[in-house]
């Protein structure tokens, strides 16, 4: 919002102006809001002279606002040269403030005090009310400042907590890798442990089969060695005996025959001894196994 200029106008500022325009028009120049002294302040004062002559002080805020840039102060020393050609009078002055704006229609020279007084108790007010708006602008950058800071903040910690997650996920995989690579390298160790117990079996197993296969053998050279002795064992007591007895098994055995047949029922018995006799069945019985 824009902020006017303050002005203040003394009560007999307008008539002493039509009184004496016409009279002293040509002896003294009109007066203008240039060629007064612009001086900052907060309220409008007025001044009060003692002298017969009246005059107009006008004090203007040219303080600078947000809206309004700040203006470079001139003399005044060479306005008033050019006060009279052209520029308007204090009473158009003050119309083209009514008209803007500033003021409101003055009725009579009287309540003019009064005017400017509401008018700079606006302007008070629009300053106020202006404080007020820098005040809460200024809350409300502080606020989005905080804000900011907080988003800030929980972005920070967002990121940090997505980037621990991270952290431990990746510390989970190593740990499952590892541990997966272990059971591998176990299950690894339980095959070559089991391939090596089955060809140690296999070489046991190798060995003895191949011990059996040899103890097979050499029983059967064995038993064969021992027939063979027996065989000769048995010829040599079979020579011996034909040698002692002086016949021959076939004979002896042709005459134990003949006694058997003596000896049936009926017969004559004769006395044979039952020792040779048994020997010669024994004898006989050897032959023929042998045979």
């Amino acid at each position: 919002m824009e902020i006017r200029p303050r002005l203040s106008v003394s009560r007999g500022a307008i008539d002493s102006d039509s009184e004496s325009e016409a009279k002293h028009h040509h002896r003294r120049p009109r007066a203008n809001l240039d060629d007064v002294e612009q001086t900052p302040v907060k309220t409008a004062q007025k001044e009060n002279q003692p002298s017969s002559r009246r005059s107009v002080t006008i004090i203007q805020n040219d303080a600078p606002t947000r809206s309004t840039p700040e203006r470079p102060r001139h003399r005044s020393r060479g306005r008033k040269r050019a006060s009279s050609h052209g520029k308007p009078s204090i009473r158009e002055q003050i119309k083209r403030l009514v008209n803007l704006g500033y003021l409101k229609a003055i009725d009579g020279a009287g309540d003019i005090d009064d005017r400017i007084a509401r008018f700079l108790r606006f302007e008070e007010a629009q300053k106020e009310e202006n404080k007020q708006k820098e005040q809460e602008e200024q809350e409300l950058e502080k606020k989005l400042q905080d804000l900011s800071r907080e988003a800030a903040e929980k972005e920070a910690l967002e990121r940090k907590a997505r980037e621990e997650k991270l952290d431990s996920l990746e510390r989970r995989l190593e740990d499952q890798k590892r541990r997966e690579d272990l059971r591998n390298e176990i299950r690894n160790e339980e095959a070559r442990n089991l391939l090596a117990e089955q060809e140690r079996t296999a070489r046991e197993a190798a060995v003895k089969a191949a011990a059996v296969e040899e103890y097979k053998q050499a029983e059967v050279r064995r038993r064969l060695e021992e027939e063979r002795l027996r065989s000769q064992i048995w010829q040599q007591c079979r020579a011996q005996i034909e040698a002692e007895l002086g016949y021959s098994l076939p004979h002896v055995k042709s005459i134990l025959d003949d006694l058997i047949v003596l000896r049936q029922p009926g017969g004559i018995e004769r006395a044979v001894p039952r020792r040779r006799r048994s020997s010669s069945s024994t004898i006989d019985a050897d032959d023929e196994d042998s045979s």
